[in-house]
């Protein structure tokens, strides 16, 4: 239902829900790998990390952000949820869990603390343990599609996804960086709209660009 459908478009659905998620939190940085052999996706951010406290319906924070809906992107400090929602249905990460066969959380709150899931019942208690990135703060997540839910063919359109990460960096000024089968992909633009607005005039006009930048615009008579 939340992922709109079982072919590549409900898996890029899938996907974006935990990278919206980053741009929620903050930290001004986005990692994303993709292993196509293994159909397996790491997403990290830079921000505070989720609190590990219990909430207040007696579950750890840590596992109600990734279990209820609604519960939020992350939840920070007192055990909080952000109230600033950039995902898809607006429904939160639980949903990327929910149709994962497995799901695993790496966050840091003074040290590393993991869970792991399965088809978004928690499998395990919350342990200390390291990620498996390098990472000195923040949340890492890795999961991968329940292919009893999406179609066995389903996978994500490669191109389509870096164009969307290039525009990305320009709308939020965060530095990402992608890997795709070992293949590393970095985009980090500071300029923001003026910067994307630069970078489709220049793709567009190539060597007229300046002069394009340059020409007036004028209210029709």
């Amino acid at each position: 239902v939340y992922s709109g459908g079982k072919d590549g478009e409900a898996l890029k659905a899938y996907l974006r829900e935990p990278i919206d998620n980053v741009f929620d939190v903050g930290g001004g940085y986005l990692g994303v790998e993709i292993n196509t052999k293994t159909n397996t996706f790491i997403v990290q951010d830079r921000g505070g990390g989720i609190d590990i406290a219990k909430a207040s319906n007696g579950m750890p924070a840590l596992t109600a952000v990734f279990t209820i809906l609604h519960a939020g992107t992350k939840l920070e400090g007192g055990g909080h949820a952000n109230s600033a929602t950039r995902g898809i249905h607006g429904v939160g990460v639980s949903i990327t869990n929910f149709l994962s066969e497995t799901f695993e959380v790496w966050t840091y709150r003074k040290v590393w603390y993991y869970q792991k899931f399965q088809k978004g019942i928690p499998v395990t208690e919350i342990v200390k343990a390291n990620p498996p990135v390098k990472a000195s703060h923040g949340t890492v997540l890795r999961f991968t599609p329940d292919y009893t839910i999406f179609d066995k063919s389903a996978r994500i359109d490669i191109p389509l996804f870096l164009k969307s990460c290039e525009i990305n960096s320009y709308l939020t000024g965060f530095e990402i960086d992608i890997t795709v089968d070992g293949e590393a992909y970095s985009y980090h633009n500071p300029d923001g709209l003026r910067g994307y607005a630069n970078a489709i005039a220049e793709e567009t006009y190539g060597s007229d660009f300046e002069a394009v930048t340059q020409l007036d615009i004028n209210e029709p008579d």
